[in-house]
């Protein structure tokens, strides 16, 4: 296992019932990372155990996780603003969101990621509302 910090950014479409998946990624002209269907299981290799309790769609930033916060969500705000319209309306009647998956490695000689949210960003949520989940993992 590595022992450099690692960052996962991601673009979300999340509690969605009213539109498919494949109707997301033709509105959006976007191929997802992976999506999950509600009522799925968790655990393919398990179906009896706990299911998926919404739908969502999820596009990760194809980086390397040692990729700097910054850059992966520069690429993530080139894909809104190249789609500003459709986000535009899939925003006023789902949720959207910008995730972040931060994991920290005790045994890093590496200082800590900033996670830094710029003025570019800022205006984009004047005109898109987006969440940000941030999720934090030390080990």
């Amino acid at each position: 296992m590595s022992n450099s910090h690692e960052i996962t950014l991601s673009l979300k479409v999340v509690r969605f019932d009213d539109i498919s998946h494949e109707e997301l990624t033709e509105l959006l002209s976007l191929s997802p990372t992976k999506t999950h269907k509600k009522g799925a299981p968790k655990n393919p290799g398990k179906p009896e155990g706990p299911t998926r309790k919404y739908n969502s769609w999820i596009y990760e930033v194809p980086c390397e996780k040692s990729t700097p916060f910054e850059i992966q969500l520069a690429h993530l705000l080139d894909i809104i603003e190249s789609r500003i319209e459709a986000f535009k309306i899939l925003s006023n009647q789902h949720i959207l969101e910008i995730g972040c998956v931060l994991y920290l490695r005790y045994d890093s000689n590496e200082s800590i990621p900033s996670i830094h949210l710029d003025s570019r960003y800022r205006d984009i949520l004047k005109e898109v509302n987006f969440e940000f989940d941030l999720d934090l993992y030390c080990g």
